[in-house]
């Protein structure tokens, strides 16, 4: 025969495991809206204009151009393509498009003024 005692083990261990998902499901959801707030992701990003040239890529661009208010080359391609409302990393010769620089440039709502 069993003891009763093993089904309050279980009972123990089911609540742990529920409130170890509840703290990673908390961890991230804050992680992930504190990335959404970063400077790179505010109304703060200066912009200014680029002419594509053959050969460049928007990585290329990213690694001539980041500056340090951006953790990653990845943050900055990803704000490059959402000032430039682009679904994809494609880029041809002659394209136009804004891209995060330094405080000499012109501020997004300027950038949202201009289109």
């Amino acid at each position: 025969m069993r003891k009763r005692s093993s089904g309050y083990s279980i009972s123990i261990f089911s609540l742990f495991i529920v409130i170890v998902i509840i703290a990673c499901f908390t961890a991230t959801a804050l992680l992930h809206r504190t990335r959404a707030a970063g400077s790179y992701g505010s109304n703060d990003v200066r912009y200014t204009t680029y002419v594509v040239k053959e050969g460049d890529t928007i990585w290329g661009i990213a690694q001539k151009n980041m500056s340090d208010s951006f953790p990653s080359y990845a943050s900055y391609i990803n704000e490059v393509m959402r000032a430039n409302h682009m679904t994809d990393s494609m880029i041809h010769p002659g394209d136009l498009i804004a891209v995060p620089a330094g405080d000499d440039s012109v501020s997004d709502d300027a950038l949202a003024m201009a289109r």
